[in-house]
């Protein structure tokens, strides 16, 4: 999933609640309007985790679980990107990778609730297949080209982080969000980490800059798909959200990849590829359903903080795996992005994170909705 930033996203990959958001008092809190014609308008309970009054950030089991997943889990899935397009076509194996990990969700779906599971608006089946062209097809689809012109799985990672600094200015732009201090502060300090990472002493040498562009225009991609679904209609149940995005987003890969002369010669598949490739279809699956679960149930401060902690999982692992190494520029960019995950973390243990961070703002406010997930 690269995103998983992924992402899933990641900034991702977020279902939306049925109905666009709308301002709920002077504080710039919002709230979902009800669905179009009423039906299936109401609202589920929703529990905002990472504030003082659930117990503190990671006082429920699976907040934890779902963390640790899109935390280590999709962090692995930049290695293994890196790895299936060393002979696998980056399009063509992104798009079959997440077409197979939606049929096999869709199949779970359809066996525990059956075909009515599938029953649903034209405007849910927009949006939950919009979703699928910004989080896999936008926000993946990029990636996994960024690092088939050899961007180093480490440096694409890092850039990812800047999707939380895209979120942050959507959310103040276009959601008229009020921020605290510290959270505009601790995302600042990110980007700047990110703009240090693309400077020419932070990439090897032959890696031109209009490659590792590309990685961050899956990070805005993905920025947009993140919070834009949570103001899209989308299906109502999550994990029919996410099969739909994934079929979509993989049909649309696979399509570009065709159209843009890919091909792929199973006999030129080595075993290296192979195993990345199963394994980031399975990760695809994981780390969605848990992305999807933080967005409807956690701050997106706290969502977003995996564009920081997946980095440390890629810079590891493309160290240990793919003996990558960061230069004394890359370095610096690095510490000064991963520092900025501890503050948000502080802002949300002390619920700090004034309304951008508590419930009923934009991005928490879809309680029922389907949210688009990760890569």
């Amino acid at each position: 999933m690269t995103r998983p930033r992924a992402s899933l996203s990641p900034a991702a990959v977020a279902t939306s609640v049925p109905g666009a958001a709308r301002p709920a008092s002077s504080t710039g809190s919002f709230v979902p309007a009800p669905a179009p014609g009423g039906a299936g308008g109401a609202l589920a309970p929703r529990t905002t985790f990472g504030r003082r009054s659930r117990g503190g950030l990671l006082g429920h089991w699976k907040l934890v679980l779902a963390l640790a997943t899109v935390w280590i889990i999709w962090g692995s899935t930049f290695l293994g990107i890196r790895v299936m397009v060393e002979t696998i076509p980056p399009l063509l194996g992104s798009g079959l990778r997440f077409l197979l990990g939606g049929l096999v969700l869709g199949a779970v779906v359809l066996r525990g609730q059956g075909r009515r599971a599938f029953v649903l608006s034209a405007d849910e089946w927009r949006g939950s297949a919009a979703m699928g062209l910004l989080l896999v097809a936008g926000g993946v689809g990029l990636v996994a080209l960024a690092e088939s012109h050899h961007v180093p799985s480490a440096l694409a990672a890092l850039i990812a982080s800047a999707e939380a600094a895209i979120v942050l200015g959507l959310r103040v732009a276009v959601g008229r969000e009020r921020i605290s201090a510290a959270t505009a502060t601790s995302v600042g300090i990110g980007l700047i980490g990110v703009a240090i990472l693309l400077l020419p002493g932070s990439r090897p040498a032959g890696i031109p800059l209009w490659a590792m562009l590309l990685a961050l225009a899956g990070s805005v991609t993905w920025a947009i798909g993140t919070f834009a679904g949570s103001r899209m209609v989308t299906a109502r149940r999550l994990l029919v959200g996410i099969t739909i995005q994934m079929l979509a987003g993989g049909t649309i890969l696979i399509a570009a990849g065709l159209v843009t002369g890919e091909r792929l010669d199973l006999g030129a598949v080595s075993t290296g590829s192979a195993i990345a490739f199963a394994g980031l279809t399975a990760a695809s699956v994981a780390v969605y359903v848990a992305y999807g679960w933080l967005l409807r149930n956690a701050s997106l401060s706290l969502v977003t903080t995996q564009c920081y902690v997946n980095p440390l999982v890629a810079v590891a692992l493309g160290a240990l795996v793919l003996h990558e190494r960061l230069s004394g520029t890359a370095a610096i960019g690095m510490a000064i992005t991963i520092a900025a995950v501890a503050l948000v973390l502080r802002t949300e243990r002390s619920g700090g994170g004034g309304t951008a961070d508590g419930a009923g703002t934009a991005d928490g406010a879809a309680g029922a909705g389907e949210r688009p997930l990760p890569a």
